[in-house]
């Protein structure tokens, strides 16, 4: 099967994980004897214990990954406009950012969902470019024709993207703004 149809993607894991549900249950439903089960389960068990040991260091890393996301967003105040930009470019932390407006109030300019015909919501203005319809490679945004300033830029990754707009960005901070860094483990 393809890895995406239509907006959806990853959708060759999604149905692996469905026939090993569908397999297990109908495992459990079929009339054997007792020792043939008992072996079927602690091969189920040890098969997955196995899978389970395999990704536990992964696991630890997009965990430090999400605590990291947390202490930035402790050091923004509340109501304030986001611009995060993801130069880390592994599927599970592409909505790392949502984590910033967990504890407080936060408006976080990072939706790709939205420009789909699916989302249930239309943006009035497109919050990537001004009202002239220009690419806003800067610190501004427009939201609902009222303009605002970007108060934060959070990037996380190594700092290099391949989104023209987003590299100026960087580059502009770096020149103009100090710089706080935040790293843990």
């Amino acid at each position: 099967m393809p890895d995406g149809i239509g907006y959806a993607s990853v959708f060759s894991i999604r149905t692996l994980l469905l026939s090993f549900l569908f397999l297990t249950l109908w495992l459990s439903l079929q009339k054997t004897n007792k020792i043939f089960r008992l072996i079927l389960i602690l091969g189920l068990f040890l098969s997955q214990n196995n899978r389970i040991n395999q990704i536990q260091d992964w696991s630890v890393y997009k965990n430090n990954k999400a605590k990291e996301m947390l202490k930035v967003a402790e050091l923004l105040p509340p109501n304030s406009i986001i611009k995060p930009i993801r130069a880390l470019y592994i599927w599970d932390f592409f909505h790392l950012s949502n984590l910033l407006g967990v504890n407080k109030p936060q408006i976080i300019l990072e939706n790709y969902e939205a420009s789909h015909d699916y989302f249930p919501i239309e943006w009035k203005v497109n919050l990537e470019k001004d009202i002239k319809g220009n690419e806003n490679c800067y610190f501004e945004t427009i939201i609902n024709g009222r303009t605002y300033q970007i108060d934060y830029l959070v990037v996380f990754g190594d700092g290099e993207t391949d989104i023209l707009c987003e590299q100026k960005q960087i580059e502009y901070a770096e020149q103009n703004f100090k710089k706080n860094t935040l790293q843990i483990l």
